[in-house]
């Protein structure tokens, strides 16, 4: 299973080179963000983009991360990423015209492929988890969906936000448990892929 999600990984990011390479990449980048002082660093273009994100379809922001993914711009990858997933909720649980079959399955399908190498980026460093999903949360506090407004279901898209919230609280409670874990999550991957070359 693990080595179906990884072709489907590198298929997303289109690299020709080995396997190994996008997963180092995505740990040496993770691990250098305390001491280069980018810990929960956005670039301002990033806020940019997600404003001309708004009047489109939510899929857009997974596209976008995917091409920040390319960019190795993983910060902003995890923001656009997580802001797209929680906008992705609001739009599907408030859509009168909602389809499991076409944009509940989207968002699933975009959400595996992208969530993988984000997570595995943002398990490396609780701080910047936190901080990505904190500036997520400020984000959609302070601006509105305009492809399908906040005002359609206020509750519905609170919802969101609380469930942004919570999560962003589940990590503050308990990050020595999802240290320890991700660390040993962490170790088991570098083990596949080293077995694998």
């Amino acid at each position: 299973m693990r080595k179906i999600i990884i072709l489907i990984i590198l298929n997303a990011f289109n690299i020709c080179s080995a396997q190994t390479d996008i997963y180092t990449e995505i740990y040496q980048n993770a691990d250098s963000l305390t001491i280069k002082g980018k810990v929960g660093v956005l670039e301002n273009q990033v806020y940019k983009i997600a404003d001309s994100l708004s009047e489109k379809h939510p899929m857009e922001y997974f596209k976008t991360s995917a091409e920040y993914l390319k960019e190795r711009k993983f910060n902003e990858a995890s923001f656009l990423y997580y802001l797209g997933y929680f906008r992705y909720e609001y739009f599907n649980s408030s859509n009168p015209n909602y389809q499991a079959s076409g944009d509940g399955a989207l968002a699933g399908a975009f959400s595996s492929m992208l969530g993988e190498p984000i997570k595995m980026y943002l398990h490396c460093n609780i701080e910047n988890f936190i901080s990505i999903l904190n500036s997520t949360i400020e984000y959609m506090k302070s601006n509105d969906y305009a492809f399908y407004s906040k005002e359609k279901d206020l509750k519905k898209y609170n919802l969101q936000l609380n469930n942004a919230s919570t999560v962003v609280e589940d990590l503050k409670t308990k990050k020595d448990k999802y240290k320890k874990e991700w660390k040993k999550e962490r170790k088991e991957f570098e083990k596949l892929l080293k077995d694998d070359n």
